[in-house]
């Protein structure tokens, strides 16, 4: 597992804030803890809420991927900033850094440094996850018509009619068929999630269902995650929160809300009691097995002060809260239905509610 993650594995915005900043209800006077990732979600909860956040990965790539995104907002205008992390083309991305390179820590510069293909190629589309996605996308480029037919859908009924009717073909359902294939994932992603995914548990049947389920709930071409998938990069007028010029300025003056620590989610959590009022734990159960899931919710609860939020997501591996947590939690199980629904990250079940103090 840790040849895997040394290295970014995640670049671009996989989870829709929507649901987060919902389930949260966060304002001023929160602290939340969030994990990094592509630095997309802790941005997001920003760039809507002036909160305190720490951010934590027990990746350092990815933290020093999210330092690289707040230097670019820090110190670029907003078209300079979206040209250097990759969503427009730009020959000068060298120079863009020179601008932005004083702000990162020692460690980021100098791996940086050594990676900085990465910049050149565009930032946000170079994590693990993301040349996936492009492959696939370049594969499902085979039926552009009908692509660009659902991407020009301005009706669900419209939609769904072609999907249905044109898209679901043996084609798609061979890829889907392959996606699922769980030597794919051990042995061509090299994804060590797939080990703590149940062995009944149907990835491609899972798959199909969710993408029937968007197919027939949400406009492909508003949708940033569906974008990603199937086009391989962002439409301008479909970024993720953080990254819309709307929220740019605000952005920028709440950096320095944001902490970033390098540790596990474990360790963090049991170094601070009583510390946070909201969670963003994105979906930790991937990387977890039944105890170490129990354990961290376990620190969770100790960290957290009373009547925190939290909003949790499950991929692949979806655990029940133990007998011991379930009793500290309220589950907001209508809530928790309507985002799973409306994510437009779809691949995922959202768990949001109340953490009570133990005693």
């Amino acid at each position: 597992m840790n040849n895997f993650f040394d290295q970014i594995i995640y670049s671009s915005a996989n989870e829709d804030p929507r649901s987060e900043l919902e389930g949260l209800k966060l304002n001023e006077t929160d602290h939340v803890l969030c994990i990094t990732g592509s630095g997309a979600r802790p941005l997001d909860l920003l760039s809507q809420a002036d909160c305190q956040i720490t951010a934590v990965d027990f990746n350092a790539k990815q933290n020093y991927l999210l330092e690289l995104k707040m230097a670019a907002i820090n110190h670029l205008d907003y078209e300079s900033m979206l040209d250097f992390i990759g969503v427009n083309p730009c020959r000068h991305r060298d120079e863009l850094y020179a601008k932005i390179k004083k702000d990162l820590s020692r460690e980021a510069a100098a791996f940086w440094q050594n990676q900085f293909s990465l910049i050149q190629s565009g930032v946000i589309y170079q994590g693990v996850w993301e040349h996936y996605m492009r492959q696939i996308g370049s594969i499902v480029a085979l039926q552009k018509k009908t692509l660009a037919k659902l991407f020009s859908c301005t009706s669900l009924e419209e939609q769904k009619r072609i999907w249905n009717d044109e898209w679901k073909s043996r084609f798609w359902s061979l890829i889907i068929y392959i996606t699922g294939r769980r030597f794919i994932w051990k042995y061509i992603l090299k994804e060590p999630g797939i080990a703590f995914v149940p062995s009944d548990f149907d990835i491609s049947a899972y798959l199909h269902n969710r993408f029937d389920h968007i197919a027939g709930t949400q406009l492909f071409a508003t949708n940033p995650y569906l974008n990603l998938i199937f086009l391989g990069q962002y439409h301008s007028d479909c970024l993720p929160i953080h990254l819309q010029e709307e929220h740019f300025r605000q952005l920028k003056q709440r950096l320095g809300r944001i902490v970033i620590k390098n540790s596990s989610l474990e360790h963090i959590l049991s170094e601070s009691p009583n510390t946070f009022t909201a969670f963003s734990v994105s979906d930790f159960s991937s990387y977890a097995n039944r105890n170490s899931y129990d354990v961290i919710w376990k620190h969770i609860i100790q960290a957290a002060q009373n009547n925190a939020r939290f909003v949790e997501r499950s991929f692949l591996v979806k655990y029940d809260l133990s007998e011991e947590a379930a009793s500290h939690i309220t589950i907001n199980q209508p809530l928790s239905q309507e985002l799973t629904e409306h994510d437009h990250s779809f691949i995922y079940d959202i768990r949001c509610g109340t953490i009570h103090k133990l005693k």
